[in-house]
């Protein structure tokens, strides 16, 4: 597939209902975003929105020569993307869009490359692990976080916001995931003190944080931890066969966590975990062999339905939630 291509198939059937950029020669796509009306996908010089009922490109963005899109985000009618160059000591932009037409909104100076759209704003993870909100229509900074307190890799859900480890970061001593007020950026709560590397995760509609943890030094290994945010308190923990193997991926299908163990989705109650019996046990599928992929594949949800994506070969699997 071509840089910020898409293809669009049937949740019912699989089928391919229309494509964009498919048939064009193949590139790595950053990320694709998806708001309302707009589909956006971002890869090397290209940012691509496309019209997802109708399968038409809406409007297209190419940089020049020496310039790359970033992973992109959308949310109330607006389109984000940084853009960096070949190193790091290039100067790094984020730009942001009108979803309806492409028409440039606003762009500011920044130094992360992979923005994160919560309501109305648009928030980044600078240097110094420094969270910064900006206004998402007119690019001003309204709140950052204290620097004080690390928080390289943000988590968040309507109304709530996590600061935790970037899955990027190595070692033995790591900063303790905090809940951040969504509005100041400020630290409310601290959650906890990891031992391992808080490595993705997920926040339920009723205010648990379910996360990954892996050990720095053995990726493949590694459990999770079910955390109250209002709390504080930590309602369970892995151990054993439900760690999850080297998948880090969880998701929301309905009111449940669904992560990969064992080649199988497991899903669980957020807030009674993976050791809750009678109705609130946890529930497996039959094992699939695009969950046993050894590359970490990849779990997307849409309702109560699952997409399993293989990182080593080309294939796709739609199934129910357990």
């Amino acid at each position: 597939m071509a840089p910020a291509g898409f293809v669009a198939r049937s949740a019912s059937t699989g089928e391919v209902v229309w494509s964009v950029g498919a048939d064009a020669a193949k590139g790595r796509n950053a990320g694709a975003a998806v708001d309302g009306n707009r589909a956006v996908a971002a890869g090397g010089r290209t940012l691509r929105a496309v019209d997802p009922v109708a399968g038409r490109v809406a409007w297209t963005k190419a940089l020049p020569a020496g310039r790359t899109f970033g992973p992109p985000a959308t949310a109330a009618g607006v389109v984000y993307a940084a853009t960096y160059g070949a190193i790091a000591a290039e100067p790094q932009t984020l730009f942001a869009y009108r979803a309806s037409d492409g028409t440039p909104l606003w762009h500011r100076d920044t130094t992360g490359i992979a923005p994160f759209a919560l309501g109305g704003r648009i928030l980044t993870v600078e240097s110094g692990a420094r969270a910064v909100a900006r206004d998402g229509r007119t690019g001003e900074v309204v709140a950052t976080s204290d620097p004080s307190h690390p928080c390289p890799s943000l988590i968040g859900a309507p109304g709530r916001l996590v600061c935790t480890e970037s899955g990027s970061a190595a070692g033995d001593i790591f900063p303790p995931v905090v809940r951040v007020d969504p509005a100041t950026l400020r630290f409310v709560r601290t959650l906890w003190q990891p031992g391992d590397k808080p490595h993705g995760g997920v926040i339920s509609p009723d205010g648990v944080l379910v996360l990954r943890t892996v050990n720095a030094e053995d990726p493949s290994s590694g459990g999770w931890t079910g955390l109250d945010l209002t709390t504080g308190r930590t309602l369970w923990r892995t151990t054993g066969p439900e760690d999850g193997g080297t998948n880090d991926d969880v998701v929301l299908a309905g009111s449940r966590a669904v992560w990969i163990s064992g080649g199988r989705l497991v899903s669980v109650d957020p807030r009674k975990g993976p050791y809750a019996t009678g109705a609130d046990a946890p529930r497996r599928s039959r094992v699939y062999t695009e969950a046993s992929d050894r590359g970490s594949p990849r779990l997307t949800a849409y309702g109560t339905h699952l997409v399993l994506q293989p990182a080593t070969r080309p294939a796709l699997r739609s199934v129910t939630a357990p």
